[in-house]
Formats: C-alpha cells, sequence, structure tokens
C-alpha cells in the first residue's frame, strides 16, 4: 500500500505542474539578505509535491485532495503560522524545528513521520519559505527558546497545584479551559480566580466541563478576494479522555501506534524517522500518560459539576 501510496502522489505531482516544469528561474528573497538559489527552490518544490502536495495542496494551503476529513486540517503554509515553532507563540519557526515535524510528526494528529531524506528535507524547508511573505519580513522570525531545567523535580503536589491554575485561570496563567473542559469544580476555579485577580468568579460558562465545538485558524473556503470566508470547526481535545496533540518528547522517536489512532489495522503510511534517538515503548508511552491523567482525576468533577472523578458514572482518568 506505501508503494502504490508513492507512486499515485508522484503521478498527481506531474499531473499538477508538468514532467519537467520548473517554476523558480531566480532566487528567492527572504529577510535579512537572505536567499534561497534556485536549484534548492525547484528540487524543494519537486520534493513537497511527492510527499507533502497529497495533504497540504499544491499552493500549500492545506487544501490538498486527501486533507477531506482530517481534524486537525492540515497546516496551510500560506498564513505563515504555525505549532511547535521552536519560538515564542506567533513567530515563524527555527528550521530546526520545521525538520523536527517532519521526521517526527505531531503524535495525536493526522501528521504522520516521513521517512524523507535529509537532503530533500533540506530542499523543502526553504521552499515552504515561498508560500507565505511573512517569511520577507525580519520582525517575523522568532528567536529560539532555550529549554530551561525543570524547576518542579520532586515536588509533584505544588508543580500540580500550579498546573491546575495555570490551566483554569486566564490571569496569570494560559486558561487552557477557555477552549478545553475545565476539571477543576467550580469553587476551585473561584477560588484561584480570586487569587490571582482580587475577584471571584460571578458566572460560569454553560457547558464548562465540555467540548464545545470552535471555529479554527484553518479556512474551509475563500471569498473572491482570496481571504478566509468560512472556517473549519474543531473540538478541543478532552485530555481525560483523547489523545493528545503535540510533538513527541525530546530523545524519543514516535512509533507507528502513536502517530494517529487510525495506525491500527496496519493503515499507517508512513514509518518512524531513523536516527540516534531511542524510540518509547506503546506500554511505556501509555503507562506515563495513564499516571498523568489518573493524576488529575481526583480534582476533576463530573458533567453534573460534582468532585467525583466520575463521567455519567464512569471512572474518566483512565482509557
Amino acid at each position: 500500500m506505501t508503494a502504490l501510496r508513492y507512486a499515485f502522489t508522484f503521478v498527481a505531482a506531474l499531473l499538477a505542474f508538468g514532467c519537467g516544469q520548473r517554476k523558480f528561474t531566480e532566487p528567492y528573497k527572504l529577510a535579512g539578505n537572505k536567499s534561497v538559489d534556485v536549484k534548492t527552490l525547484n528540487d524543494g518544490q519537486d520534493a513537497f509535491m511527492l510527499y507533502c502536495y497529497a495533504c497540504h495542496g499544491e499552493k500549500g494551503d492545506g487544501m490538498g485532495p486527501a486533507s477531506v476529513g482530517m481534524r486537525p486540517p492540515p497546516r496551510n503554509f500560506t498564513r505563515g503560522l504555525f505549532k511547535f515553532a521552536g519560538v515564542e507563540a506567533g513567530k515563524l519557526p527555527t528550521d530546526e524545528a520545521l525538520d523536527r515535524t517532519i521526521r517526527r510528526g505531531l503524535y495525536g494528529t493526522p501528521m504522520l513521520p516521513w521517512d524523507v531524506p535529509v537532503i530533500e528535507r533540506k530542499d523543502i524547508i526553504p521552499y515552504l519559505k515561498t508560500l507565505s511573505p511573512r517569511w520577507q519580513s525580519e520582525e517575523e522570525y522568532g528567536t529560539p527558546i532555550e529549554i530551561s531545567p525543570d524547576p518542579w523535580v520532586g515536588k509533584s503536589g505544588p508543580a500540580l497545584e500550579r498546573g491546575k491554575q495555570v490551566y483554569h485561570v486566564a490571569v496569570g496563567g494560559a486558561g487552557c479551559s477557555g477552549c478545553h473542559p475545565a476539571y477543576a469544580t467550580r469553587a476551585e476555579i473561584s477560588q484561584m480566580t480570586q487569587k490571582a485577580t482580587g475577584e471571584p468568579v460571578a458566572e460560569f460558562a454553560e457547558g464548562m466541563y465540555q467540548s464545545m465545538l470552535r471555529e479554527s485558524e484553518y479556512p474551509l473556503s475563500y471569498d473572491d478576494k482570496g481571504e478566509m470566508a468560512k472556517a473549519y470547526q474543531i473540538l478541543p481535545v478532552d485530555f481525560l479522555t483523547q489523545k493528545i496533540k503535540t510533538a513527541p518528547p525530546l530523545g524519543t522517536v514516535p512509533t507507528r501506534d502513536q502517530c494517529s489512532p487510525s495506525h491500527s489495522a496496519g493503515t499507517a503510511t508512513a514509518s518512524p524517522a531513523s536516527g540516534p534517538a531511542t524510540a518509547m515503548s506503546n506500554s511505556e508511552f501509555r503507562s506515563r500518560v495513564g499516571a498523568r491523567m489518573l493524576m488529575m482525576a481526583p480534582s476533576v468533577p463530573n458533567r453534573n459539576g460534582g468532585g467525583t472523578g466520575m463521567k455519567n458514572g464512569s471512572v474518566t482518568g483512565a482509557r
């Protein structure tokens, strides 16, 4: 199946822009007086059409023929917006971050790890920068973030309390529960909010313990001006019951079973990237995730607002 898929994608690429046809005839200018040479651009386009076109589309707008039904949809490179970029949120990613995403994929999403040869990855990444004008503005680039030592080692109790506050309170935290389901009781959330802002919560959102459909940054259709007319609706992850969409831990490579729920029954179409990293076994991965979820479970209210750690009469902390 994998060989057939590659053959189909390659034929589609040839039909899309002609055998041997080249798009670039001169270097492409980037920010900081940098540019990409013609050969790299054309080789990158060829590799993009072979490996990336089916999902991300010929224009890199995330609307390839295989993108239908994918959640979340493939990344729209024309907007120049990225996650897991290795920089401050909203800034353009480092080449290392883009390369890591291609090699390792994004766990819990349709983005699989791809065995793209190093030489082709080095061509694809500069080509991606031609798809959005943001790469031509120096102020859009971010400074690589250096990962500091974990300050919570040996302090699991305070760490969990701090994490609960960061998750549920936007002021002085991330406010994750603004989109994702809340897990603390209303009394706990009100108390944490009062501690951070000086005022308790006056009113709670309806359905705060459930995932609700929300519009995303992914365009579903465009108007005559080429601007987004309608956005995809996505269902934010419930961290107690669903796979977490994230990059794999440092020092590991994902196994096929860890990449996407659709990988069961032998449907995976990509294999883990090669490299010096050590793969984490499925059982080790599941036990780690299960342990983290179970640590949260005692403070999780049920969907009726109680504090039992149950969901409609069944335990929600394990899966």
